[in-house]
């Protein structure tokens, strides 16, 4: 996905979430991207450190599992 897109959907978004909503979300753009996607997504928002949004992944990954879909 293009930078400029990721930078604009990110000042979009920042300013209406509180912080865990901000980590839960840049993790999702995270893993959008793939590889090497914690550290971009790190370096485009100014906000957090890689190792910050692994964390929030670790956390979506883990309500997943528990989600009971029948």
């Amino acid at each position: 996905m293009d930078e400029e897109i990721i930078k604009k959907k990110i000042a979009t978004m920042l300013p209406v979430l509180d912080e865990k909503q901000t980590r839960l979300y840049l993790a999702s753009e995270a893993q959008s991207i793939g590889w090497g996607g914690q550290s971009k997504i790190a370096a485009l928002s100014g906000w957090l450190m890689p190792k910050d949004i692994a964390s929030p992944i670790q956390e979506m990954f883990q309500n997943y599992h528990t989600i009971s879909y029948t």
